[in-house]
């Protein structure tokens, strides 16, 4: 799906609904499809604690909630700001 906003037009990412204004990722999942940034990274992060449970890791599921919660905030700051750079230059 594509979301036009002034003179830009972004696609809309599958997994979170939002608009892919940075790069975009290729999901994990089915190693195609178009994700955001934010969620191809949460993808990953979700990888790596699925591995070191299999090595008998243990993982804090409260940390790992707080790394993806940062994670998106991360993400939505910088899309902001690329965003707004892209508005000015049109």
């Amino acid at each position: 799906m594509k979301l036009k906003t002034n003179q830009q037009e972004y696609s809309i990412c599958p997994k979170c609904g939002k608009e892919i204004i940075l790069p975009p990722a290729i999901s994990r999942v089915d190693n195609k499809t178009e994700i955001c940034s934010a969620c191809g990274v949460v993808e990953a992060l979700e990888r790596y604690v699925k591995y070191q449970e299999l090595r008998g890791i243990k993982v804090d599921a409260s940390k790992h909630e707080e790394q993806v919660k940062g994670i998106r905030e991360y993400y939505e700051y910088l899309q902001e700001g690329y965003k707004h750079r892209l508005d000015k230059v049109q």
